[in-house]
């Protein structure tokens, strides 16, 4: 038996229902983008595990996240646990406008498994999520003095202008 089974119920069902008011007030305007960005990082540094079931679970949270001020949040949540971010079904749920900055986040931390897991599951993105990666592995790339990686990323973008962005980048 677990002496604080029902503490941590409470505590998890606490975090949620805040993590939802400040969502909330976010989206009235109570809060600005960047107080509601701190108080939204802090709950999921300290427990990403709660945060994380609300990409699995609450459609209210997904939609939430479209929204400014959660990018970071986002990107934490899948640099700290990437594995299971992008394998237990989170990414299904994730909006594709956060989409690229929780891979390239990945991308950074773990080239090695982040390519692998992409080429295993390609197939199985949709066409803005490749777009996101591959502009991610063009930065990447550039970052790394990799001029002809990068343009080749950039080039296999399916959508104009980002295209067009990248491969500015890659032109300087």
């Amino acid at each position: 038996i677990d002496p604080l089974g029902s503490n941590r119920s409470a505590e998890n069902l606490a975090i949620k229902q805040g993590y939802a008011q400040i969502l909330e007030m976010q989206k009235s305007g109570v809060l600005s983008e960047q107080a509601s960005e701190q108080y939204l990082s802090s709950i999921g540094k300290a427990r990403p595990d709660v945060v994380f079931e609300l990409f699995q679970n609450e459609e209210d949270m997904r939609e939430a996240l479209k929204g400014p001020g959660t990018d970071a949040l986002v990107q934490k949540m899948a640099m700290d646990q990437p594995t299971k971010f992008f394998t237990d079904g989170a990414i299904r749920n994730l909006p594709d406008n956060k989409f690229g900055s929780a891979w390239g986040g990945w991308l950074e931390k773990d080239s090695d498994n982040a390519s692998k897991w992409y080429f295993a599951n390609k197939e199985q993105l949709s066409t803005a999520q490749t777009d996101a990666i591959a502009a991610s592995f063009s930065k990447f790339a550039l970052a790394k003095d990799e001029a002809e990686s990068a343009l080749e990323w950039a080039n296999s973008v399916h959508d104009e202008e980002l295209r067009k962005k990248l491969l500015s980048r890659v032109s300087k």
